[in-house]
C-alpha cells in the first residue's frame, strides 16, 4: 500500500538524517493516515493517500505562486529581500515537489482519457449534457484520482456535443 511506502521512506530518511525529506514524509503520512482513522479506525486507501499527496503538491504550487506575487508587489526597497526570500523558499519547495512526485503515479494521458470517453459515449442511448454526471462517475470509477478532472470535464462536454 502507498501509505506503507511513505512510512518506510520517512523512516529511511530519518535514519539517513535527511531532515527535509523525513519531515515532509512524516507530515504526509500523518495526514493521510488520519483520513482512515477518522473514517472508522481503518487504514487509508491508496486513493485517499493520493488525494493527500495531491493536496500537498497543490499547496507547494500555491506557495510558489504567492512568492512570485510577493516579489511583484514589493517596493524597490523591499525587492531585494523579497527576491532572496522567494529564491530560498522556491528551492525548498522544488525539493518538496520532487519528493512528493516519487509517490504519485504517472497521470492518465489525454489520449487514454479521450479513448475511454469516446467508448462510453458510444454506448449511451442519448448524447445529451444530462449524461455528463454518468460519464464523470465512470471516469472516477475507472481512474480513481489519477486523472485531471478539469480536462476530463472538457473532453466529456466535447464528446457529448459532437
Amino acid at each position: 500500500m502507498l501509505l506503507k511506502q511513505i512510512q518506510d521512506a520517512a523512516l529511511s530518511a530519518r535514519k539517513a538524517r535527511d531532515t527535509v525529506r523525513a519531515t515532509l514524509l512524516v507530515t504526509v503520512f500523518a495526514e493521510a493516515a488520519r483520513i482512515g482513522k477518522d473514517a472508522g479506525n481503518r487504514e487509508s486507501t491508496d486513493d485517499e493517500v493520493l488525494k493527500t499527496l495531491k493536496k500537498f503538491v497543490t499547496g507547494v504550487e500555491e506557495t510558489m505562486a504567492q512568492l512570485e506575487q510577493l516579489v511583484a508587489n514589493a517596493t524597490d526597497v523591499q525587492r531585494a529581500q523579497a527576491v532572496l526570500t522567494r529564491d530560498t523558499r522556491t528551492a525548498e519547495l522544488t525539493l518538496e515537489r520532487i519528493i512528493l512526485a516519487e509517490f504519485l503515479p504517472v497521470p492518465t494521458s489525454t489520449a487514454e482519457l479521450t479513448a475511454f470517453i469516446e467508448e462510453k459515449v458510444a454506448l449511451l442511448p442519448e448524447k445529451t449534457p444530462k449524461q455528463m454526471g454518468v460519464l464523470m462517475k465512470l471516469l472516477k470509477e475507472r481512474f480513481g484520482v489519477n486523472y485531471d478532472a478539469t480536462l476530463a470535464s472538457i473532453l466529456v462536454k466535447a464528446a457529448l456535443a459532437a
